[in-house]
This record gives C-alpha cells, structure tokens and sequence, in this order.
C-alpha cells in the first residue's frame, strides 16, 4: 500500500486490505454524523474519534510497510499549526510568561483569583494555583473543542493519502451525495407537516431534518450538492457518442446544418434513450439536495451556493468544460426549485428574503462589532478555543438577556479564540485548499480528476462564504465531510505532480497545457505538496494516532458530562442559548449525585 508514494507499484493484497479499511473507518463518520443532530453530541463525537483512533494504528501498521517517501500536501501544515496553537492554549504557564504572551488574559486570571475565595469564605486563594495559568480562560471548553480539531485534522489527512486516487475519491463524492439526498429527503417529508409555514420563519434556529440548526444543515447540503454535481459532470463526459454521431452526420450532409424541429425532436429522442444510469442518478442527486437546501431557507446557505455557482462556472469556462458545467448547474438550480413549488413551499422562499428588509440585520451587524472589540482585546494569541461566549461579554451591547455562543462569523470567532494567527491559517488552508482545486481543473474535461475538483471547488466556496454569516464548520458533520472531500483533493493535486506516478487512463497524467503552466513556475507546484521521509511519515501518523486517543479520552468525558445535565438539556437550542441567569436557574434543579459528577 502506498502512502502517495511516487514509482511505486499497485498495492499487494495485504497493503490494499489495509487501505480499504483505512477508508471505510475514515468515511464511516461522514455518513452516521449527520443522522445523529450533525454529531454534535459528545457520545456521537466519541465514535467519530474512535474511527479516527482505529484507522490512525492501522495507517501506522501501513506506512511501515512502504519503503516510498510520502507526499504530504501543503495544506495540512496550517491546519497542524492552529491545532499546535490551541495546544500551547491549555498548557498551564508562568504569570510571568503570561503577561507577556496574553497579557488580557493574566489579568482576567489575576481578578478570578481576587474574586475566589478559599473553602471557608474567608481568605483568598494564593499560592501555586494562582503561579501557573492557561491562555485560555475556560481551559475545559478548549479542550472539547480541541478535540474535535483533531478529528479535522485527521481526516484531511487520512483524506489526502487515502483517497488521493480519483477512482477513489469520486467513490467518497457519490458517498456524500447520496447521504445528502438521503437527508434532503427526509427534511422535505418533514416540511410537508401543516405546521412548515410563516411560524418557522420567526424561528432563529429551527430545525430541518435530522439537523437542529437548519443554517448547519444547509451547509452540509452545499458540500453534498457540490459532490452531486462532480458526479454529474463524471458521468455526462463518459457518454459523448451520441453527440459526435450527430455531428460526423451533419459534416457529411447526412443531417442538414439546418435544425428543423424534427431533428431537434430526433436528437432530444437519441439523447434521452443515452442517458445511464450514472446520470440518472446525479440528475436526481442534484434535484433532491437543491431542493432541500432551498427548502431549509437558510440565506447564508443560499448566497453561497450562487457564489459557488458563479465560481465553478468560471472555473470550468478556463478549463474548457463550461458547456458541460454550466448547464449542470442551471439543472441543479431549476430542479430544486420545480420540486419545491411542486410539493407547496415555493412561496417560503421569497418570503424568507424578505425577512432581510423587515428585520435587518442591525442585531447581528452590532454584534459583530462587538466581537471585533473583543478580537482587540486579546491579542496576539486569542482567548481560547471554544471560549468565544466568555470572552465577548465583556463588550456585550445585544440587547435582552440573550447569549452568543458563536460569533456568527467563522473569520471573526477564529480572530477571537486563537489572536492573529487563527484567521491566517484559515486563509491559507483556503488558499491551498483552492490552488489544489485550480490544478485538477487542468486536467481533460472527461478526466475523473476534473470531475472531482470540480465538485471540491464548489463545496469550499460554499462554506467559506457561508461561514460569513455562519458557524456550521463546528458542527462535526459539516466538518468531517468537508476536511474528507478537500483532503482527498488535494492528495489528488500532489499525486499528479509526482514524478513516474503510476496513472491509468481514468488517473491521467498532466494534460500538455497544464505541464507547461506548472513547468514555468515550479515554486508554484511545490505549494502543493511536501515529500517526506518514511521515518518522519510514520512518526506523524503515530502522533495522530495519539492525538486521537487522547481526543477520545476527553470526549468519553464530556458524553458522561452530558448524561449529568440531561435534565437542563432542552437550553442548548441552536445559535443561542438561554442567558447565564436562566442556564443557573434551571440547573439549580439537579440532584446532587449530578452536580457531584461534575
């Protein structure tokens, strides 16, 4: 088996064993994440981690195995730097080192000092409780959310290196999109409920389908709508005779230049009794998903499909593939929509736009405000994963007694919990993430691998303009399938670029076009991929292995956390929770056996 290792040969049957179960534990999460509320239980958690464990030890096993040097994208180093810094985050530091690296956060931890007082409410706590802090202000909150971090990190890993291969990866596209159906599927019978009309839409967080944030569930739509459309593109380029048959006739004056509107009748007839089943299937993979994330009336979700329209069609014009695409796109859109009208909730969706004018976004305008006060404050090194609902009270202006959990901006919650460097390596993730896509889409229009960066291009856009307006990547649904779909991607990208690669026809080569774009830029090639030594492949691995075991350990944790308040469980709704004086209130109630597992 081959870690995307160049000039070996085609896995021996141990080594393809190896590979196909590191595949099955890694895409598990993908398709059970969503049926259990987008995975954001802490015991549905544990279980995606505990495929990660699992497939990390045999990825272990594996890579000890080759005797190649590994190709490790480019990409994954932002991402393992932004895990590294929520690390050194909980690490407990020296007051006299904190000051200097997070000097907010010290006096934060100096006033909670003043404030504790000892057992018997007379003297203050000192001593070495007060010597070592951490960066973040709620250290077991990072935690949890560190943990889910992991989870990302390892499957884009497990992404590029085992599923680098387009045969593979068009697999895991077809995977997504028929799990996307599957959930569009089951929101749409659960619109047809009388209930679904002008009541839903004053709902800031209602649900849809298996999602309890109907926002989160149109994001992971947008992820499995781009891989339905990858498989669209897939399959109409496999079937291309039909349509030289009509031409070589019309060259030769068998079929007049001219199209009477029986020809066109003809050719609608010939082209319709071609159609496969491969395309059948994506046809009705795309109407399905459109129709649902038309349906979830998420705007954030809506915008950034239409981006990722406009920027896929763009991209396919450059690669030659526009009339394929394009067209591809349009059906998405006008399938979706003739589905929604069809089943009666066509007239939700112009009355969901119009809830822009009758209540502006004032609210969410101001609170972003606040978290950009809040960003200043704790500078350079953020407050803390997971501590955004801490850190931003200090700046609070919403009016009521309501209480952020998110910033309702990706970009700015990064700013916010990891300083300077969190919107950096998000912005480079994303900037390698798309220079990988842009090098699949060199590829021949009729190539697996242009049908999946196709499709990647499309989900990335999606949730990097829904994430504008949205916090759906911390949902582990939307994040395992993302990090899985743009691991692979750009496994692919670095496997193309590998010298005396093994490809066959449906693996091509670089194209002569896309040679000479990248042999006129090298360093431009090399922002793709690293190659490593098997020692140092192997000594990753083993630490994602860890990693992973020790997520889980934190996990197992919080799910038995999450079993103590189960009587307050019904607060967490959404974006918003009830304010702290409410959430006190109502766990007031606890027995005392829970509030000693605490």
């Amino acid at each position: 088996m081959r870690f995307i290792a160049a000039g070996s040969q085609a896995p021996n049957r141990p080594g393809r064993l190896f590979e196909v179960a590191i595949q099955f534990l890694a895409a598990a999460p993908v398709v059970f994440l969503p049926w259990f509320f987008g995975g954001v239980q802490s015991a549905v958690q544990f279980w995606l981690l505990a495929c990660l464990l699992v497939a990390s030890v045999v990825a272990v096993v594996a890579v000890q195995r080759d005797e190649q040097r590994s190709l490790v994208p480019i990409a994954t180093f932002p991402l393992v730097l932004a895990l590294l810094l929520g690390v050194l985050q909980i690490v407990p530091l020296p007051m006299s080192v904190l000051e200097h690296l997070a000097p907010r956060n010290a006096a934060l931890w100096r006033q909670h000092a003043r404030l504790t007082t000892s057992a018997d409410g007379k003297q203050p706590v000192s001593g070495a409780a007060t010597d070592y802090q951490t960066i973040s202000l709620y250290p077991a909150s990072s935690r949890r959310d560190l943990a889910l971090f992991v989870g990302a990190v390892g499957l884009f890993l497990l992404g590029a290196q085992f599923f680098c291969r387009p045969s593979a990866h068009l697999a895991l596209l077809g995977l997504v999109a028929i799990n996307g159906a599957a959930i569009a599927f089951c929101g749409l019978a659960l619109a047809l409920r009388p209930t679904m009309g002008a009541a839903e839409l004053t709902k800031a967080s209602s649900s849809f389908a298996t999602f309890i944030n109907r926002n989160h569930a149109a994001g992971f739509l947008n992820i499995s709508l781009g891989a339905a459309i990858g498989l669209a593109i897939w399959s109409f380029a496999r079937t291309r005779e039909s349509r030289r048959e009509i031409a070589t006739k019309r060259m030769t004056g068998r079929i007049s230049s001219r199209i009477t509107l029986g020809e066109l009748w003809l050719q609608g007839r010939t082209r319709l009794a071609n159609v496969t089943g491969w395309q059948l299937l994506s046809i009705v993979l795309i109407a399905l998903i459109s129709a649902g994330l038309l349906c979830a009336l998420s705007r954030g979700a809506w915008l950034g499909a239409v981006c990722a329209a406009i920027v896929t069609t763009a991209a396919l014009t450059f690669g030659k593939g526009a009339s394929r695409g394009t067209w591809t796109l349009l059906v998405a859109g006008a399938l979706g929509l003739g589905l929604v009208c069809w089943i009666g909730k066509g007239e939700l969706i112009p009355r969901r736009i119009n809830t822009l004018w009758e209540r502006p976004l004032a609210g969410r305008l101001a609170h972003w405000k606040d978290g950009v006060a809040t960003a200043g404050d704790y500078l350079p090194l953020g407050s803390g994963l997971g501590t955004y609902r801490f850190a931003y009270l200090a700046h609070d202006s919403t009016p009521g007694d309501a209480w952020f959990y998110h910033a309702e901006d990706q970009y700015l919650e990064a700013a916010v919990e990891q300083g300077l460097l969190g919107p950096l390596f998000l912005l480079a993730t994303i900037g390698l993430a798309g220079w990988a896509c842009r090098r699949l889409l060199l590829e021949p229009v009729d190539s697996l691998a242009f049908a999946c960066g196709a499709a990647a291009l499309f989900a990335l856009v999606t949730q990097v303009v829904h994430s504008l307006f949205d916090f759906g990547l911390y949902v582990p649904a939307n994040m395992a399938a993302l990090a899985l779909v743009i691991g692979g991607t750009c496994g692919i990208a670095a496997r193309l670029l590998a010298p005396d690669g093994e490809r066959s026809r449906s693996n091509r080569v670089p194209t002569e076009n896309a040679s000479q774009a990248y042999s006129h830029a090298g360093w431009a090639s090399r922002l793709l991929y690293l190659p490593v030594s098997k020692t140092a492949a192997a000594m990753g691995v083993t630490l994602l292995a860890v990693a992973a075991g020790l997520a889980c350990a934190e996990t197992s944790r919080g799910a038995s956390l999450d079993r103590a308040l189960r009587p307050a469980k019904g607060l967490i709704l959404g974006n918003k929770i009830a304010s702290p004086a409410t959430l006190r209130d109502a766990s007031s109630g606890l027995e005392q056996p829970s509030i000693s597992k605490l």
